[in-house]
């Protein structure tokens, strides 16, 4: 399985770069990553009618099923792992060109401030639109919470949004 993966160029979120009024736009980053964790959702359901495709195409091969069996085996468990894990990872680009443009020398307190209100931002709408897409599509069949239970950088998620908890409790 592979995981579909997209980063967020955070100089795009800062207004009036490069000036005395510059600011970083939080709730359009934060909007942002709702909608690029539900893309690479999509993406995955298009991954899957791809390899639908390819599979009609070895079954429509002239070999032999025994001929045919371990690609048809190999595309049968990508497809499967692709349904069962829904993987996606959402980073970030252009840290250093965002802080410069905001007037933010890269490493003092500041900088490691504004860092973690984005990753916190990025975080919580990622968490926030997979909770979504669960309640609309159901969650994905590996999910456990019981396996997640405790998780440390979780619970950062929760205490910072706990209306991102409730959903993902109930979805």
């Amino acid at each position: 399985d592979s995981c579909r993966l997209m980063c967020l160029n955070l100089f795009s979120f800062v207004s009036d770069p490069f000036t005395k009024n510059a600011k970083f736009d939080f709730a359009k980053m934060h909007e942002v990553a709702v909608v690029a964790q539900r893309l690479m959702d999509d993406m995955i359901d298009i991954e899957i009618e791809q390899i639908d495709k390819i599979l009609a195409k070895i079954d429509s091969d002239p070999e032999s099923d025994d001929a045919k069996y371990a690609e048809r085996n190999l595309w049968q468990n990508i497809k499967k792992a692709c349904i069962n894990g829904r993987r996606t990872g959402l980073g970030i680009t252009s840290l250093g060109d965002a802080l410069a443009a905001l007037g933010i020398r890269y490493g003092p307190d500041k900088s490691i401030e504004v860092t973690e209100e984005i990753y916190k931002t990025l975080a919580i709408g990622s968490y926030r639109s997979s909770c979504i897409l669960a309640k609309e599509r159901g969650p994905f069949p590996i999910f456990d919470m019981n396996l997640e239970k405790g998780h440390p950088f979780l619970q950062r998620i929760w205490d910072a949004a706990p209306d991102v908890y409730e959903l993902y409790k109930k979805y």
